[in-house]
């Protein structure tokens, strides 16, 4: 079969999703095109830059993804493909595909013919979803916490990668001046291992919105049932280093805690500080002495200097019996917050705001452990930790 209609919403979804999967700036022929496979009341659209692949499909669903050797294929520049299918009218919702005779070219909606971009031969062997075990790992809104820390340039791996921590069940992710760690299910006899974070960023497209499902992992690829679609990726090779020393200090009793029922009084505050800050003076100070004052100076503009304290009750931590954490986030549903010994710490005012968007929250614990200490970030039901590196101001 070398013919079948399809959904216009379907087609336009799959190859935006192919689209992002080979990335920009590859000049291989193969990994500027898709590869359609027509089977049985069914398409398959293939797409892979060498170190990952999609297999999206349109229609009847295929057996772990795999696509039935016998069924007619045709590989298509990705680019024309997207730009013919946008030009037709909005009002054609169904739209047929189907290969052309002498199999060297597609024509769409029956009117224009995009010449084949290579031979079918010569498209590579994407890789296959395993039958191995399954783990429910990831989730959207897990991979959308951790992963607004970028890796810029940098190649060391674990500054390029997510850490799967399946041990301790942690999703962890840093850049060397802050750390992020969400929950994720404890899976003993699974391996840790490491997801590059521009993969990361497809995995939390639009189009896959709620779709990441249960993950098989063979070798070095880690496989994502997506529902309609497959994402395989290789796994980042090298090592994480050992993050627990700064967990640990989520489970000791700090030297002062504050906690906010509102955590836009924490993003607004450090928003009006960063108003005065450059790239030469990037930090804030935060002193606890009584109240919790906000305060940043920048010679060749000014200073600025807010009490956020006002906006809740603040209570020693001296005078409470048996504190602990817990304790903590029940009394910040009453509104209350804790304050210890006087303190003063530098911190770049970027990271305290990126760290406060990613608890879903309204409410969240700022953790002091001690002076020249990182500065822990903690969602009310303690699902999403942060630590931020303190530094000179």
């Amino acid at each position: 079969m070398n013919q079948i209609i399809v959904d216009r919403k379907a087609l336009e979804r799959e190859l935006t999703i192919a689209k992002k999967i080979t990335g920009k700036g590859n000049s291989l022929m193969i990994c500027q095109s898709v590869m359609l496979s027509f089977y049985e009341d069914g398409i398959a659209i293939q797409s892979t830059n060498l170190g990952r692949a999609y297999t999206g499909i349109i229609g009847d669903p295929l057996y772990n993804f795999w696509v039935p050797d016998n069924s007619e294929k045709v590989v298509i520049n990705i680019d024309r493909f997207m730009r013919v299918v946008k030009a037709i009218s909005k009002k054609t919702i169904r739209i047929p595909l189907e290969i052309t005779w002498d199999g060297d070219g597609l024509l769409i909606n029956g009117t224009t013919t995009i010449v084949s971009s290579a031979k079918v031969e010569d498209y590579p062997i994407l890789p296959v979803m395993p039958q191995s075990i399954q783990h429910n790992l990831f989730s959207y809104e897990v991979f959308n916490q951790v992963n607004t820390i970028g890796c810029n340039d940098d190649k060391r791996a674990y500054i390029m990668a997510l850490y799967a921590d399946t041990e301790n069940g942690r999703l962890v992710s840093t850049d060397g001046s802050r750390l992020y760690a969400a929950k994720i299910p404890s899976t003993k006899n699974l391996k840790p291992f490491l997801i590059d974070k521009e993969s990361v960023n497809i995995l939390c497209i639009t189009q896959l919105r709620n779709q990441i499902g249960p993950v098989r992992i063979l070798k070095n690829n880690i496989f994502f049932d997506m529902g309609t679609g497959c994402m395989s990726l290789r796994l980042v090779e090298g090592e994480f280093p050992d993050y627990g020393m700064l967990c640990e200090y989520f489970d000791q009793t700090p030297e002062a805690i504050i906690s906010m029922p509102d955590k836009q009084t924490v993003i607004d505050a450090m928003t009006e500080a960063q108003g005065i800050l450059s790239d030469r003076y990037r930090g804030i100070t935060v002193d606890i002495n009584g109240h919790v004052i906000i305060s940043a100076v920048n010679p060749d503009m000014g200073e600025f200097k807010k009490d956020i304290s006002k906006e809740v009750d603040m209570y020693s931590i001296d005078n409470l019996i048996d504190y602990d954490l817990l304790e903590c986030t029940v009394q910040l549903q009453n509104h209350i917050g804790y304050l210890g010994k006087n303190m003063t710490f530098g911190f770049n005012p970027a990271y305290i705001i990126d760290a406060c968007k990613q608890i879903p929250d309204t409410g969240l614990n700022l953790l002091f452990p001690g002076d020249d200490k990182p500065m822990l970030i903690q969602s009310a039901i303690n699902d999403f930790q942060a630590v931020i590196m303190p530094m000179r101001v």
